[in-house]
C-alpha cells in the first residue's frame, strides 16, 4: 500500500504519517511546499517530493496532486489551504481519501456558513457575525455572556482569535489584523468556559465506521497568545463524552446529509457541561497519534477500508480507549501514560 501526505512539515501530517506507518507495509511519499518540510518530513516517509504552494498557485497544486496521484493508491490531504484548493478549482484527484464531499467544502470551510447552515440544531452557541468594526457594539450586547469570543469566519490553528470584554478591544483587534491580510467577516460568539474536546470521524458512504474523542489540556506558547489558545496542544488525552459525539455527530449529517470520508468536530463545553460545536474541520485536527495508541487508528481504518481491505487492528475492539494522555515537548516525540485523574 503506497499512500502520498501532503504538508509533511507539519503536526497533522505528521500524526497521518505515524498512524499509517503502524502497519509496516504502509509505503509513505510525502509531499511539501517547503524545503524546511520535507526535512522534517523525511524523518517519518519513505520518499519525499516537492509541490507548488496550495494557497497561492491552486491550479499548479491541484496539477502536481493528478501527477503524483499515478504513483500512488491513496492521497490524504492535512491542511485547510490545501482543501481551499480543491474549492478554488473546481478540481478533486479521485485517489484523495480523507477530505469530505465536494459540496460541503465551501461550508466546513468557513466558520459562519457552518454555524448558518446547521443553526437549527441548536448546538452553537450564541453567534454574530459581524462585517465591520461599526457592528460590534450591538453584536456583544446581543450575547449572553460578559466575555465573547471573536474570530474570523475562515482560518485554522486559532489564528485571529481572542476573548474579548468590550468593543474597543474587539475594534482595536479586527483592526490589527485587517492590517496583516485578514479579510472577509469575523464572528462574535458566546464565551465557553468548559472543556475544549475534539470528535474525530471516519464514514464509509452515509455509515459511521470509527470515531475518537479527546480533550486538550494545555497549548504550546499559550502564556504569549493573546486567546490562550494556540494550534499546537502540548498535552491531551482520549476521553468518552457521549453529548459530545452526539452533537459532532448530528452537525455533521445537518450539513453532509451521506458524510463519506474524515471528519474532525472541535467542541467547548458552556457552563452548564453541555457540548457546543467550534467547528467541523475537513482535515485532521485531533491528535491521530495518540487516538491510534488508544485503540482507534483512524487513517489507517480508512486507507484499508478504501481498499477494499479487512479493517483488522486499525481499530480495537473497544474502540478508542478514554483516559490516555500525552504530553509534548518541541525537541522529543510525544511521552504517552495513563491519565491520572
Amino acid at each position: 500500500m503506497k499512500i502520498l501526505v501532503t504538508s509533511v512539515g507539519g503536526s497533522p501530517a505528521l500524526d497521518t504519517v505515524r498512524c499509517l506507518k503502524e502497519d509496516p507495509s504502509v509505503v509513505v511519499i510525502g509531499a511539501d511546499a517547503s524545503e524546511p518540510g520535507l526535512k522534517l518530513g523525511a524523518v517519518v516517509c519513505d520518499e519525499l517530493r516537492p509541490v507548488p504552494r496550495a494557497d497561492r498557485t491552486p491550479d499548479a497544486y491541484v496539477d502536481a496532486l493528478e501527477r503524483l496521484s499515478a504513483e500512488v493508491d491513496l492521497v490524504f490531504l492535512t491542511l485547510d489551504v490545501e482543501v481551499e484548493a480543491l474549492v478554488r478549482t473546481g478540481r478533486r484527484p479521485a485517489k484523495i481519501v480523507n477530505v469530505p464531499p465536494q459540496e460541503s467544502l465551501a461550508i466546513l470551510l468557513d466558520k459562519a456558513k457552518t454555524e448558518e447552515v446547521a443553526r437549527d440544531t441548536g448546538l452553537f452557541p450564541a453567534t454574530e457575525r459581524v462585517q465591520g468594526p461599526e457592528q460590534l457594539a450591538e453584536a456583544l450586547a446581543r450575547l449572553p455572556t460578559a466575555r465573547a469570543w471573536l474570530r474570523p469566519s475562515q482560518g485554522a490553528s486559532g489564528a485571529g482569535a481572542i476573548a474579548v470584554e468590550s468593543a474597543a478591544e474587539a475594534r482595536a483587534w479586527m483592526s490589527f489584523w485587517t492590517r496583516r491580510g485578514v479579510k472577509g467577516s469575523w464572528m462574535l460568539q458566546e464565551f465557553l468556559p468548559g472543556r475544549n474536546l475534539n470528535w474525530t470521524a471516519i464514514y464509509e458512504r452515509g455509515r459511521l465506521v470509527a470515531t475518537a474523542q479527546m480533550e486538550r489540556l494545555e497549548y504550546f506558547l499559550a502564556a504569549v497568545a493573546p486567546g490562550g489558545v494556540t494550534g499546537q496542544v502540548r498535552r491531551a488525552r482520549t476521553v468518552d463524552v457521549p453529548a459530545a459525539a452526539a452533537a459532532a455527530e448530528t452537525v455533521v449529517r445537518a450539513i453532509c446529509p451521506e458524510p463519506h470520508g474524515m471528519f474532525s468536530v472541535d467542541l467547548r463545553e458552556d457552563e452548564r457541561g453541555q457540548p457546543r460545536l467550534n467547528e467541523i474541520n475537513p482535515r485532521p485536527a485531533g491528535r491521530g497519534w495518540l487516538m491510534a495508541k488508544a485503540g482507534a487508528n483512524l487513517p489507517l481504518a480508512l486507507a484499508r477500508l478504501r481498499l477494499g481491505l479487512p479493517i483488522g487492528d486499525a481499530i480495537a475492539p473497544g474502540g478508542c480507549r478514554p483516559g490516555l494522555e500525552f504530553v509534548r515537548q518541541m525537541d522529543l516525540l510525544p511521552v504517552f501514560y495513563d491519565s491520572p485523574t
